[in-house]
Protein backbone atom coordinates (compact mmCIF):
# COMPACT_ATOMS: atom_id res chain seq x y z
CA UNK A 1 0.00 0.00 0.00
CA UNK A 2 3.11 2.27 0.22
CA UNK A 3 1.89 4.05 3.40
CA UNK A 4 4.68 4.87 6.17
CA UNK A 5 4.05 4.26 9.53
CA UNK A 6 5.07 4.31 13.23
CA UNK A 7 4.15 2.32 15.90
CA UNK A 8 3.95 3.94 19.68
CA UNK A 9 2.35 2.68 22.90
CA UNK A 10 -0.55 4.37 24.41
CA UNK A 11 1.50 6.58 27.21
CA UNK A 12 3.98 8.19 24.64
CA UNK A 13 0.97 9.22 22.90
CA UNK A 14 -1.23 10.05 25.86
CA UNK A 15 1.88 12.35 26.77
CA UNK A 16 3.31 13.64 23.67
CA UNK A 17 1.04 14.24 20.90
CA UNK A 18 1.15 18.06 19.80
CA UNK A 19 -2.32 19.62 18.57
CA UNK A 20 -0.70 23.02 18.89
CA UNK A 21 -0.60 23.81 14.81
CA UNK A 22 -4.08 21.52 13.92
CA UNK A 23 -3.51 17.65 13.20
CA UNK A 24 -1.37 15.76 15.52
CA UNK A 25 2.39 15.68 15.88
CA UNK A 26 4.46 13.10 17.79
CA UNK A 27 8.24 13.96 18.05
CA UNK A 28 9.08 15.47 14.82
CA UNK A 29 6.39 13.42 12.47
CA UNK A 30 3.42 14.38 11.66
CA UNK A 31 -0.07 12.32 11.40
CA UNK A 32 -2.96 12.60 9.50
CA UNK A 33 -4.02 9.25 10.84
CA UNK A 34 -4.49 7.28 14.16
CA UNK A 35 -4.79 3.45 14.17
CA UNK A 36 -6.23 2.03 17.76
CA UNK A 37 -5.91 -1.46 17.86
CA UNK A 38 -8.10 -3.92 20.12
CA UNK A 39 -6.63 -3.78 23.45
CA UNK A 40 -5.35 -0.26 23.48
CA UNK A 41 -5.82 0.47 27.37
CA UNK A 42 -6.14 4.79 26.97
CA UNK A 43 -6.37 6.46 30.39
CA UNK A 44 -8.45 9.41 30.68
CA UNK A 45 -5.65 11.77 29.16
CA UNK A 46 -5.28 9.82 26.29
CA UNK A 47 -9.13 9.29 25.82
CA UNK A 48 -8.94 13.63 26.03
CA UNK A 49 -5.93 13.37 23.25
CA UNK A 50 -8.26 10.81 20.92
CA UNK A 51 -11.00 14.02 20.84
CA UNK A 52 -8.44 16.62 20.28
CA UNK A 53 -7.02 14.67 17.39
CA UNK A 54 -10.71 14.38 16.34
CA UNK A 55 -11.04 17.96 16.55
CA UNK A 56 -7.67 18.38 14.36
CA UNK A 57 -8.57 16.65 11.88
CA UNK A 58 -7.13 13.50 12.35
CA UNK A 59 -8.51 9.99 11.16
CA UNK A 60 -9.02 7.77 13.94
CA UNK A 61 -9.31 4.09 12.62
CA UNK A 62 -10.58 1.77 16.08
CA UNK A 63 -11.48 -0.84 14.21
CA UNK A 64 -10.93 -2.84 10.62
CA UNK A 65 -12.42 -0.07 8.17
CA UNK A 66 -14.79 -1.77 5.69
CA UNK A 67 -12.42 -0.57 2.33
CA UNK A 68 -9.39 -2.61 1.58
CA UNK A 69 -8.67 0.60 0.38
CA UNK A 70 -7.68 1.89 3.74
CA UNK A 71 -6.00 -0.87 5.37
CA UNK A 72 -5.42 -4.90 5.27
CA UNK A 73 -7.10 -6.84 7.50
CA UNK A 74 -4.97 -8.28 9.79
CA UNK A 75 -6.04 -11.99 8.96
CA UNK A 76 -5.66 -11.38 5.54
CA UNK A 77 -2.30 -10.48 5.49
CA UNK A 78 -1.54 -13.50 8.20
CA UNK A 79 -2.88 -15.54 4.78
CA UNK A 80 -0.83 -13.98 2.69
CA UNK A 81 2.03 -14.48 4.51
CA UNK A 82 1.82 -18.24 5.11
CA UNK A 83 2.41 -19.06 1.37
Amino acid sequence: MNRRFDLTDEIIFEENADFSGGGMKLGEAEYGTLLTVPGASFSKKGMVAIERAKANGVRILNDIPKSDTEIIPLDQIRQLTKK
